[in-house]
């Protein structure tokens, strides 16, 4: 077992009212150690991170949700990071430590360039005098899986933040935790698009091109490995209007995809037979449109039941066409987390979710925004969750 950041003999235990100033901060100092660091820009999860956790955002997230009452940390909380997407451990840890706990965060074991730069940031923040009592609150450690290890952090620690696939939540569910430890689970996700076809055919050139960016950040920011990012685009409308849709969004997006996404070979490999094999095993698949690496369509001629299973990495896309949003609730189950959408309003979308007494869908939110980091994630208030409600009468 190793830290790269913290020590086992400097764990504080002793929580902190949530949006302490201090925190905030620190989260500012560091948004600001990552932007001046020349090698971030090469990598925009760690951009986006530092954009995220700048003292103007932070600030409204306080005013907006900061209690009335006395809201206090809970403790230790125990973190298991992602291996696909590295810079979530970045966000996990920050969601906890303005909840008033000290984190101890199991990183992945594969090594990353995205890490180590937040590592270094928070190295060089730490070190500033006026924030040497955070330095016993943040812990970043590495080690070989290990139940006896990773059991020994959940039974001295209060709290519990697991990102990994279903086997990963079931197996640390399996291990002896604290008694009064809370568990976040971030499990396997599914996320998709809806676009309504009129709403295309209505936009103009300016509205298309920025709605062409949007779309690929949402699409390539993350190899479609993270769970907010789309596998299926669900064209809503006549099926006249969404031919006419599809003439008209596709070519423009496939000229920008193309100039700023290049897979690696390995990956187009892996592409190329993950299509071949859905080819020959479903019979839902009505056409393969593949024009150039960046961007491969898989055309799908119905809906099934097993929606989370059609997934698609590195500019892999499934494509389908509904007459109305209402016939996608079929294929929402409690894996489908976000849903990005064009041309829909709020109120369009909350009949949808309510009417259709949907058990999934944790995020609506426009396309272009898929990766933005809220209060919430995957249905759950994080800060809330993290924290506890002193009761004083």
């Amino acid at each position: 077992m190793r830290f790269p950041l913290g020590s086992a003999d400097d764990i504080a235990p002793a929580p902190e009212p949530v949006f302490s100033p201090l925190r905030v901060e620190f989260l500012a100092g560091l948004s600001k150690a990552l932007f001046a660091d020349a090698s971030a820009k090469s990598h925009p999860d760690v951009a986006a991170f530092a954009f995220w956790c700048r003292r103007a955002n932070i600030e409204t997230w306080a005013s907006r949700h900061r209690p009335s009452g006395l809201r206090i940390g809970l403790g230790p909380v125990f973190h298991v990071a992602p291996a696909n997407v590295p810079i979530n451990f970045a966000y996990s840890l920050a969601f906890a430590f303005l909840a008033g706990n000290t984190s101890i965060v199991r990183l992945p074991s594969r090594h990353g360039e995205q890490i180590d730069l937040v590592i270094r940031a928070l190295q060089e923040v730490l070190a500033e005098p006026r924030f040497a009592t955070l330095r016993s609150a943040i812990h970043l450690l590495r080690y070989e899986h290990d139940d006896r290890i990773t059991e020994f952090w959940l039974q001295n620690t209060l709290g519990r933040i697991i990102w990994g696939g279903d086997a990963t939540v079931a197996h640390m569910r399996g291990l002896r935790a604290h008694p009064r430890s809370r568990e976040i689970a971030f499990s396997d996700r599914y996320s998709f698009c809806v676009v309504n076809a009129a709403a295309i055919l209505a936009a103009d050139a300016g509205a298309l091109s920025d709605l062409y960016l949007r779309f690929a950040n949402d699409m390539y920011l993350m190899d479609q490995h993270a769970c907010s990012s789309p596998h299926m685009l669900a064209w809503i409308g006549e099926a006249g209007e969404v031919d006419d849709a599809r003439r008209l969004f596709w070519p423009g997006f496939e000229l920008l995809a193309q100039s700023r996404y290049e897979p690696e070979p390995i990956q187009v490999m892996d592409k190329y037979v993950d299509t071949c094999r859905e080819i020959i095993d479903s019979p839902t698949v009505d056409a393969v449109v593949l024009r150039h690496p960046a961007l491969t369509r898989i055309r799908l001629c119905s809906l099934t039941n097993d929606l989370y299973r059609r997934r698609g990495y590195f500019g892999t896309l499934h494509e389908l066409s509904l007459p109305s949003l209402s016939n996608i609730a079929a294929g929402i189950d409690p894996r489908c987390q976000t849903m990005t959408y064009f041309g829909f309003d709020a109120e369009e979308l909350r009949s949808f979710v309510v009417d259709q007494r949907l058990l999934g869908l944790d995020r609506i939110v426009p396309i272009g925004k898929a990766h933005d980091m809220g209060y919430s994630w995957d249905g759950f208030d994080l800060i809330g969750a993290l924290s506890r409600v002193v009761e004083i009468n």
